[in-house]
């Protein structure tokens, strides 16, 4: 499937969707990448390459509790899994 996937260029997608005024298409976006991060480093660099490792530092201090509990999912699976993030991660490590 990831070939699949990373042709679909999803990185501007889910950075927008991380910007989304709905705080549960917010925490559901920060849930799939976390997962997304958990199973593959394949999307390490889309996400990084759409900027979306910035929204999801900003997301830990969402105002919405489900946000910051889901980012912070997704940016320590970023980070447990592989070292390639740590610097684009650092602000919210």
């Amino acid at each position: 499937y990831y070939p699949t996937l990373l042709r679909m260029n999803l990185g501007e997608e889910l950075r927008n969707l991380l910007t989304c005024a709905s705080t549960g298409v917010r925490a559901k976006t920060c849930n799939a990448i976390g997962n997304m991060a958990r199973h593959s480093s394949a999307f390490y660099g889309v996400l990084r390459d759409a900027g979306a490792l910035s929204c999801l530092t900003l997301l830990c201090a969402d105002s919405d509790s489900t946000c910051r509990k889901f980012a912070s999912f997704a940016v320590g699976n970023c980070a447990f899994h592989s070292d390639v993030l740590y610097r684009d991660l650092s602000p919210s490590i």
